[in-house]
């Protein structure tokens, strides 16, 4: 010691000051602002490469449900509109031909008269069933024309759903590669997050399932960071591991909001005991 300074402050100084020199390229990431690759943990670039490959592969398989599960009953209703359309051509078509029929039959100097009912709506008929076909036509033709696209579609869903075994255990691989990086990531920051994690997060919590839900973001958080080149939070919106990102820290809001309601409870019907 010297001077006024006790022991307890020597010692606590020491503790506080880092004694550890830093490697050249350490020192080189910290003036630049950015954070070397920390062993154990995948590198940005393959990390990027797994959160593109697991998205891409998470939207094939949800829309692969959703076309097996939507395309046939889709197909049944595109051919149920042609059938309709075709039928009502047909009766507009047999009732054009009728009243062709009627004017050739009463439309005469000597029938008109006594005709003029019949002649009167034959015309009707004659003037406007023409373009009521014409739309009945352009309807089966798009129709048929969608139909024809359904099915190639729905063709190839199936032909993709055969390879469903193949993608699931693709993306069971990136799964395990992306949680063992997050696992990793984890155990080495949750001790001494970095201020770009608690920005986001907070502090760690100090007990209970917060905790669990705290580490689970934080895993998320510095995956998608490291993939992205954030160094100051969570910051603006890249690439598909942001959405996983955003929703563990809105699971870590709300479960530290829980618990936090719980332990007030608690605290509360303890105080109403004593009180008693």
């Amino acid at each position: 010691t010297t001077g006024e300074q006790a022991t307890v402050d020597v010692f606590a100084e020491s503790v506080a000051r880092s004694w550890i020199d830093q490697p050249a390229i350490a020192r080189q990431a910290e003036l630049a602002g950015t954070e070397r690759h920390r062993p154990g943990t995948l590198p940005p670039n393959q990390l990027r490469a797994l959160l593109s490959e697991q998205a891409q592969l998470i939207d094939t398989v949800h829309q692969l449900d959703i076309d097996l599960r939507h395309l046939p009953t889709a197909i049944e209703a595109s051919t149920a509109r042609i059938r309709t359309a075709t039928t009502n051509r047909d009766l507009a078509v047999a009732e054009l031909a009728e009243a062709t029929n009627a004017l050739d039959m009463y439309d005469r100097p000597l029938r008109r008269r006594r005709h003029e009912p019949e002649i009167t709506n034959a015309r009707s008929k004659t003037e406007r069933l023409p373009d009521r076909i014409d739309q009945l036509d352009r309807s089966i033709h798009g129709e048929t024309g969608r139909l024809d696209e359904l099915r190639h579609d729905l063709a190839d869903a199936r032909r993709l759903n055969a390879r469903r075994p193949e993608m699931q255990s693709r993306l069971h691989d990136v799964d395990s590669q992306l949680a063992e990086d997050r696992r990793i990531r984890t155990r080495q920051l949750r001790r001494n997050p970095p201020e770009r994690i608690t920005n986001t997060t907070g502090e760690r919590p100090l007990k209970g399932e917060p905790i669990r839900a705290w580490d689970t973001a934080l895993g998320y958080l510095d995956q998608h960071q490291a993939a992205h080149g954030l160094t100051a939070g969570l910051g603006p919106i890249h690439g598909p591991s942001v959405t996983r990102a955003f929703l563990h820290s809105r699971a870590l809001a709300a479960t530290t909001t829980n618990q936090l309601t719980q332990d007030s409870s608690i605290r509360h019907d303890n105080a109403m005991r004593i009180g008693r």
